[in-house]
């Protein structure tokens, strides 16, 4: 675990004005492959990487945190739950006005990019999961909101970007890389529904038969293959980040996360959502800038 700085708020309260912020929330990315994977972009980048913990399973309600300024949490014994979400809406205060004033922003509507819009920010969202859509209902704020056409990684979601040139710009980009089928090869993918192909294809058809279709039949070796797949898609994405962050107006925040893990195959269990374990909640928090 690497720690450079002493917390992020201690980060964000040191880091002063910026020029754009990219949060880039790689969808599905486990604690253990961010930090078996080599990430010499990341580790340049930031001066804050530890573990933390998400406060979902899945991709929407972790969102929905995500987007009202939440960051996954650092457990803390002894201390009181309202203390994380003050020292959150803090941190985002400091990193986007440079001051503790607009923390109280957050409220009514709980949404990171109203406050940051309050604060004279142009927001933007690109998302690649079709749960996230627009219709979704979490794009408060984000007036370019838009998901990403299936395929586009987190070069061409942040390129489709048209950013403000007479205020500072905020990013928010949910990246796919990292989620199954982890850019495996076509032959080596097994057919894997997911939320919206069922709602889409099942359950928008009225169908109540059996859901043989639906289990899992994967060999120690499809999980080790898997597994090792989602390392190598963390160091992808790691050389993608270097590009975007070339591309981008400094100073630069940069704050990469995940939304949940992902299992492969621990207790007999594949995917995420409806479990309680461990791995699908453990993930990376990394923050640095770049001036």
């Amino acid at each position: 675990m690497l720690n450079k700085a002493a917390s992020p708020l201690q980060f964000a309260a040191d880091t002063g004005q910026v020029r754009t912020v990219l949060v880039a929330v790689l969808d599905s990315l486990r604690w253990d492959s961010f930090q078996e994977a080599r990430t010499p972009v990341i580790d340049e980048v930031c001066s804050v990487t530890e573990q933390r913990m998400s406060y979902a399973s899945w991709t929407l309600p972790s969102h929905s945190c995500l987007f009202s300024g939440l960051l996954p949490w650092r457990p803390e014994p002894g201390r009181v739950a309202a203390a994380t979400y003050r020292d959150d809406f803090l941190f985002w205060s400091y990193l986007l006005a440079g001051d503790e004033k607009h923390a109280g922003n957050f409220h009514p509507t709980m949404s990171l990019a109203g406050m940051a819009q309050e604060c004279g920010w142009s927001t933007h969202a690109r998302v690649s999961m079709p749960v996230l859509r627009p219709e979704a209902g979490l794009r408060h704020g984000f007036p370019d909101y838009d998901l990403s056409p299936q395929g586009s990684g987190l070069g061409a979601q942040a390129s489709s970007i048209r950013l403000a040139e007479d205020r500072p710009n905020l990013l928010f980009i949910n990246a796919a890389e990292t989620h199954y089928p982890f850019m495996l090869p076509k032959s080596r993918l097994p057919r894997l529904p997911g939320a919206h192909g069922v709602a889409g294809r099942d359950l928008a058809d009225g169908a109540t038969g059996p859901s043989d279709g639906y289990l899992l039949n994967f060999s120690e070796a499809d999980y080790l293959e898997m597994k090792a797949a989602q390392v190598r898609a963390v160091e992808v994405v790691d050389r993608r980040l270097g590009v975007v962050i070339e591309n981008l107006p400094k100073p630069l925040a940069v704050i990469v996360t995940a939304d949940h893990g992902e299992l492969f195959g621990e207790d007999g269990m594949f995917g995420h959502g409806p479990y309680f374990h461990p791995a699908l909640f453990q993930v990376p928090l990394a923050m640095g800038v770049v001036r």
